[in-house]
This record gives structure tokens, C-alpha cells and sequence, in this order.
């Protein structure tokens, strides 16, 4: 019982100083990020939908930018740093990217739900289910994709730039974009198109998203050599 608590304690620490602590900075940006991105957004209009059109906007546009930004380079970074082949020593280099994957995405949605009930309460009787559920489809398809090209080219910025031109492309033409992407590749058809089936389209990108994620721990499994040198 002693031995199992004594690795529970273990566990607990390593989780913190490795996964929360190194987010604490950035999580304090996302809430700045969130709340200045509202105040940008927002006039003195009481129109209900202007102020719900608003809400997809931080929830469905600006969020899984952000959460794409903090995840695509988790494991990366110790191989820029030069630091991946002695934190491989440690531990496997796919539980470590496991687990602060988790943790940051568990992190910045709790984040975001705190961001919305406060929201809800000063500024717009809001569906908080309807409002998680647009951000978490963009927000793990974004993450995947910069997730996975990122791994499987080496460079997080090749990930950066390959969601950076969904996410845009999206946001700045959505009559093309989606023409080319079609209703389920497209970030933002709840903003955009609330009258189509958002719905399908929001879990589809959260079953592609958590595809690639899954396919990007595989690979970082599969080409730890790789990934070191």
C-alpha cells in the first residue's frame, strides 16, 4: 500500500513540474488572449446574435488557433533544445508526448468552460453545451493536423504553417474554402453556416482530429531514432 501511494506522489509530482507548470505561462495568455479577443469583438449592441456570433468567434475561431499554437510543439521542443535524447533516457518519448497532450488539451478546454461561464453570467445567457461542442471539433482537428504533419515532418513549424492555412483559409474565404473542404472540413460552419448540420460536421473533425493525434503518438513511437537525431 505504502509502495503504490509513494508512486501515486511520484506520478502526481512529475505531472506537475513536467506538464502544468511549463503551461502555467501560456494558460495565463489564452486567458488574456480570450478576454482581449472579446473586448475587440464586442460594442455596446444588446443584438442577441450579434453577441452570440461574438462567442463562436472566440470558441470556434480563436480558441483552437490558440490550442493548436500550445500543442504542436510538446515533443518538438526537446528536440530543438537539443534535450530529447537524454529525456528519452528518462522515459518513452511517446508517454511523455501522452501525457502532457492530455494534460494541455484537458487544461485549456477547462480553461475555456471557465471563460464561457463567466461570459454567460455578465454578458450573454449562453448554451454552454452548444458552445463547447463548437470549439472542441475545430479545436482537436486543428490540433491534429499540426500535430501530426509536425511529427512526421520533424519541424513543428511545418505543422504550424499546414494548420495555418486551413485555419486562414477558413476564416478569410469561407465560400472557397469551403467548396474545396467540404461541410465537414470546414473549421468554422457553425459561425459561418449555423443553418447546416454543424453538428455532424463538429464531431467529424473531433474523430479526424483524434485520428491524427493517435497517428502522431504512433509515429513518434515508431521513429524515436529519428526524432533524436
Amino acid at each position: 500500500m505504502n509502495l503504490m501511494w509513494k508512486r501515486v506522489r511520484f506520478w502526481a509530482k512529475w505531472l506537475f513540474y513536467e506538464s502544468v507548470i511549463p503551461l502555467r505561462i501560456k494558460l495565463i495568455i489564452v486567458v488574456l488572449a480570450l478576454a482581449g479577443c472579446l473586448a475587440l469583438v464586442t460594442d455596446q449592441s444588446t443584438d442577441f446574435s450579434l453577441r452570440q456570433q461574438n462567442i463562436f468567434v472566440i470558441t470556434e475561431v480563436i480558441f483552437p488557433m490558440l490550442a493548436a499554437i500550445f500543442t504542436g510543439n510538446l515533443i518538438l521542443c526537446e528536440r530543438e533544445q537539443h534535450t530529447i535524447e537524454f529525456l528519452s533516457i528518462r522515459i518513452s518519448l511517446v508517454k511523455i508526448w501522452s501525457i502532457r497532450m492530455a494534460v494541455a488539451i484537458a487544461w485549456l478546454h477547462l480553461l475555456l468552460l471557465s471563460e464561457l461561464l463567466i461570459l454567460n453570467w455578465v454578458y450573454i445567457d449562453l448554451n454552454l453545451g452548444e458552445s463547447l461542442l463548437s470549439a472542441i471539433g475545430p479545436t482537436l482537428g486543428m490540433v491534429g493536423i499540426v500535430s501530426f504533419t509536425g511529427v512526421l515532418s520533424r519541424e513543428a513549424n511545418v505543422g504550424y504553417v499546414i494548420g495555418g492555412v486551413w485555419w486562414g483559409l477558413c476564416l478569410l474565404s469561407p465560400g472557397m474554402a469551403s467548396s474545396f473542404f467540404g461541410c465537414f472540413f470546414f473549421l468554422f460552419l457553425r459561425l459561418f453556416n449555423p443553418q447546416a448540420d454543424w453538428i455532424a460536421n463538429k464531431v467529424f473533425l473531433s474523430s479526424i482530429g483524434l485520428f491524427l493525434i493517435v497517428i502522431s503518438g504512433w509515429l513518434i513511437n515508431a521513429s524515436k531514432e529519428r526524432l533524436i537525431t
